[in-house]
């Protein structure tokens, strides 16, 4: 594409240009040397891909690398270029918590967690809380004690904003978690929560108008499910799943909610994948975290599911 770019005034000056061809020649050759490098740099690139310049995303594209040598191409490459260093000192490494973030391939994640924990010799624990995540003190004390009590090694999931365990004077086990599209993320939740009105009995769905919302209408009308104001309280956004159970987590873009959240991520969370690309982040929780996710790449691929 480059070169053709770069050739096309010359090309141009050619065609419309009276010119001797001794006067032409040099130009020939300067285009055929740029397009040779051009081409050599592409070449070297695609042999030693270095971190600085390399797209992790166009390589490990979702499911679309269906063969087996694909896979293996995808797997290579990101774990001989990614860096998985991660400070582990003062964290319980052998208690792993997933505060799974809702709409972002959470199904997928602690089905993979569930099944491998059988062959790699740990205990599962899936919680059934779903609509209780932000916690007072006495809720996080009894979370906090619940999890310490679990035998280890062992991993736990449950929609929960994070815990500091160190404020109950507990060593924190490792977190993970997994973040998506906030728009896609917000669109699917959209949807999702008529889906699942749609199956309840008749005396606790929603009024027709709600279950039949455009959602298109619903931006453009500046509807409160669908809008987003700075300073406004929301618990359905994304970043209380770091900063934690502190309520100016749930505030906006709050310029401590966004900097708390980082500080946690720094500390406690050793990966934080993106649904968007799975397989990379399959491959960074196996190396960053064998004890809990070796074989998860592969096994991800064996089901042939897609995450939700």
């Amino acid at each position: 594409m480059y070169v053709r770019l770069y050739m096309g005034p010359v090309v141009e000056e050619m065609v419309h240009v009276p010119v001797s061809f001794q006067r032409l020649w040099p130009i020939c050759i300067l285009v055929l040397v740029t397009t040779l490098f051009l081409i050599y740099t592409v070449l070297n690139l695609m042999k030693n891909p270095s971190t600085g310049s390399f797209n992790l995303r166009k390589i490990t594209s979702g499911r679309n690398c269906s063969t087996t040598e694909c896979l293996a191409i995808d797997h290579s490459v990101v774990t001989n270029n990614i860096n998985f260093s991660f400070d582990f000192r003062g964290l319980d490494v052998d208690k792993l918590l997933y505060n799974r973030a809702p709409k972002c391939g959470s199904t997928t994640i602690y089905s993979i967690m569930q099944k491998l924990s059988v062959d790699l010799g740990y205990q599962h624990y899936n919680s059934k809380i779903y609509n209780k995540k932000l916690l007072d003190e006495s809720q996080q004390r009894r979370f906090v004690k619940r999890v310490k009590r679990m035998p280890s090694p062992c991993s736990f999931d449950r929609h929960v904003f994070f815990v500091n365990f160190s404020q109950f004077g507990e060593t924190s086990p490792l977190y993970i978690n997994v973040v998506r599209d906030p728009v896609e993320r917000i669109v699917s939740s959209y949807f999702y929560r008529r889906a699942a009105a749609k199956r309840r009995a008749n005396q606790g769905r929603p009024n027709e108008y709600w279950m039949n919302k455009n959602f298109e209408q619903c931006v453009l009308s500046s509807d409160p499910e669908c809008t987003f104001i700075d300073g406004g309280i929301y618990s359905v956004l994304l970043l209380p799943y770091f900063c934690g159970q502190d309520r100016r987590c749930l505030i906006h873009n709050h310029p401590w909610a966004l900097w708390q959240a980082k500080q946690n991520i720094q500390r406690f969370y050793p990966v934080v994948g993106v649904l968007e690309d799975m397989n990379t982040t399959l491959i960074v929780l196996e190396n960053t975290l064998p004890r809990f996710f070796r074989g998860a790449f592969k096994l991800y691929h064996n089901t042939g599911r897609d995450p939700p």
